[in-house]
């Protein structure tokens, strides 16, 4: 799911950086639980104006990863993702939609 709402943004994201910060396992409910952050980047010449600072983004996310039986397959992912860097994202991302519009209308 997460992976599907990124690749919309593929024409103005220029890379989307995801670090785990802290894993867990629970081997007795086959399950991983994962402690992200995220750095998005957009193209600058998507960029409605030149304040850098506002267009940094940050984002936190937890992923619970469900195993099947033997630990190797993945089966569902739970996501709790940073409600208000998502929001952000999607503000500044609707932006530069309508820059890069613009752009290539050019």
């Amino acid at each position: 799911m997460f992976a599907s709402r990124l690749k919309h943004l593929a024409g103005v994201l220029e890379s989307f950086t995801v670090s785990i910060q802290e894993a867990w396992a629970n081997p007795s409910k086959n399950q991983v639980t994962v402690s992200a952050v995220s750095e998005p980047k957009l193209h600058g010449h998507v960029k409605d104006n030149d304040n850098e600072e506002e267009w940094k983004l940050h984002g936190e996310y937890i992923f619970i990863l469900d195993m099947d039986e033997t630990g190797e397959k993945l089966k569902h992912v739970f996501e709790f993702l940073d409600s208000k860097a998502t929001e952000n994202l999607w503000l500044l991302a609707t932006r530069a939609f309508k820059k890069n519009e613009e752009v290539e209308s050019r």
